[in-house]
């Protein structure tokens, strides 16, 4: 048995079309398992999701803050501590950088600091302003991370990764003896290499961080073929 890990925006999911979709499905049916790992939360990764016919293992989302079954049951979840939430969101509210600040109630996105808040997503107007104040919160609250992404800030619980998901995921259905290969191209894949799996990095134009990967592949349908023929 296999296991393959994959981002999904850039890396599976490029120009609005599911990569290798047959292929996936068949890996699956053989007994093998998949998985998407992405920084959505569910609600907006089932949207596109919906419209292909793939069928995965299991789904991170919110970059490991909840982790869901095939059948969207949720099988981990874990908040920004409730005392976190009002001072962080208030300091991106507060930034003339940024255009909207929104809780991710891991479901859906809403305005409302009393709901149960899985992630905090903030729409940015400049890049560099963003990183900047990106670090400042990460320093001044030190159990969450942020990371910037394209047009959005994104805070999660800081332990809660892409790469501890994958842990999680490995000791609780008994997976872990067998190769786990994981495919990313952004910065919240990075948690992926921090642990004892086989790791592909894409290379394209937003990929920064090749170096962390112990392959580099231009493309999605590269690594899975390369995972398929591996013979470890």
């Amino acid at each position: 048995m296999k296991v393959i890990v994959s981002d999904f925006d850039g890396t599976l999911y490029k120009n609005n079309n599911i990569i290798y979709q047959d292929k996936i499905n068949k890996f699956v049916m053989a007994g093998n398992i998949f998985i998407i790992a992405t920084g959505r939360n569910m609600s907006s990764l089932k949207k596109d999701l919906d419209k292909f016919k793939l069928n995965p293992s299991f789904y991170i989302c919110n970059d490991g803050a909840i982790i869901l079954d095939q059948f969207y049951n949720v099988i981990y979840r874990t908040d920004i501590d409730n005392s976190m939430v009002r001072p962080i969101y208030n300091d991106l509210k507060n930034d003339d950088n940024i255009l909207e600040v929104l809780i991710d109630t891991g479901n859906g996105l809403v305005d409302d600091i009393n709901r149960s808040t899985n992630k905090l997503i903030a729409r940015y107007y400049d890049r560099d302003k963003a990183i900047k104040l990106v670090n400042k919160l990460n320093s001044r609250y030190t159990s969450i991370f942020g990371y910037v992404s394209n047009n959005w800030i994104n805070i999660t619980k800081k332990t809660e990764t892409k790469g501890r998901a994958i842990k999680f995921l490995s000791e609780y259905y008994n997976f872990s003896k067998y190769p786990i290969y994981v495919i990313g191209n952004d910065i919240n894949d990075l948690s992926m290499c921090e642990y004892d799996y086989i790791t592909y990095g894409i290379n394209d134009d937003i990929n920064e961080y090749l170096d962390k990967y112990e392959y580099v592949v231009d493309s999605f349908e590269e690594a899975f073929d390369d995972i398929i023929n591996d013979e470890r």
